[in-house]
């Protein structure tokens, strides 16, 4: 993927939609697999081992995709 020269619009959308994907990694819905307390609801450290595993899962991705950023200025330019 990286190898690959793509267009500059079909690659500064992909990239903004990708950037879009990792930005807005919310779960709209309780998580199943989160340790549940005694309401049903996420204990905090669960909570907080999720949220820091799916932040550092967005880093990771836009870190590997970094080069595509550099052939995209406007992409580049949203995510600085």
């Amino acid at each position: 993927m990286l190898a690959h020269h793509y267009a500059t619009p079909t690659l500064t959308a992909a990239l903004l939609l990708l950037l879009a994907g990792v930005a807005g990694k919310k779960r709209p819905v309780p998580a199943a697999h989160l340790a549940a307390g005694r309401d049903g609801r996420p204990t905090p450290i669960s909570a907080l081992i999720h949220a820091a595993t799916m932040v550092a899962a967005g880093v990771y991705v836009v870190f590997r995709m970094y080069p595509l950023y550099a052939q995209s200025p406007a992409a580049l330019a949203v995510l600085g």
